[in-house]
C-alpha cells in the first residue's frame, strides 16, 4: 500500500506504526527488528529481521519453526511493512 508516492521517491513501500498510521516511507530496516509484512492487505509473515542487504533493497526475515527464511524486497508497491513494538 503506497500513498502519495512521489516520482523521485525510491522507497516504494510504506511503514505503519502500531496505530496503523503511516510513519515513514524512508525507514531503513535493522537486524533484530520485529516486523509484519502484508501483501494486498493480508498477512504474509511476521518475524525478526535477520540480515539487511547492503544496498537496502530488502532484508531477510529469520527462519522460525517450520517457516524458512524469507526475503522481503523493499521496492514492492503491493506490500505494507509494519514495525512491531514489544512492551516489557
Amino acid at each position: 500500500m503506497i500513498t502519495d508516492r512521489k516520482q523521485d521517491d525510491d522507497a516504494a513501500f510504506i511503514i505503519v506504526g502500531t496505530d496503523n498510521e503511516p510513519t515513514s516511507s524512508g525507514w531503513v530496516p535493522k537486524p533484530s527488528e520485529l516486523v509484519e509484512v502484508r501483501r494486498f492487505g493480508g498477512e504474509v509473515r511476521r518475524g525478526v529481521i535477520d540480515t539487511v542487504m547492503r544496498d537496502n533493497s530488502g532484508f531477510w526475515l529469520a527462519a522460525e519453526g517450520i517457516e524458512p527464511r524469507l526475503f522481503v524486497f523493499l521496492h514492492d508497491q503491493k506490500q505494507t511493512i509494519r514495525r512491531i513494538t514489544v512492551s516489557h
